[in-house]
């Protein structure tokens, strides 16, 4: 099976996002329970890992995401918008799952 996904999560190296996630998931007053805050290479490699080809990165900061992409977009450009747009308070990424061949499911003995 193939298809396209966008796959987006908390972000890790949004420090002050996961110093908050941590604490409110140790206090028990998190809304969500529990969250796994992923770092943007961590999560590339278990797409990867997946069979998933990346297409394209996005975060809250990136410039197209988020009610403070626009802005940060604005003020900010080249490397330095490229940089911070690993820092966004969430992360994902937009990727697609190559068609496996059938032989690929065929078990050999």
């Amino acid at each position: 099976m193939s298809g396209y996904a966008i796959i987006t999560v908390p972000n890790k190296w949004s420090y002050f996002y996961y110093l908050h996630s941590k604490r409110t998931q140790k206090n028990k007053t998190s809304l969500l329970g529990y969250e796994h805050c992923f770092s943007p290479s961590e999560l590339k490699r278990l797409l990867e890992e997946s069979g998933f080809k990346i297409l394209d990165f996005a975060s809250t900061l990136s410039g197209r995401t988020g009610a403070r992409g626009p802005i940060i977009g604005t003020i900010m450009g080249g490397i330095e918008k490229y940089i911070l747009q690993y820092f966004g308070r969430r992360m994902g990424y937009f990727c697609y799952k190559p068609t496996q061949s059938k032989d690929a499911f065929v078990h050999k003995d």
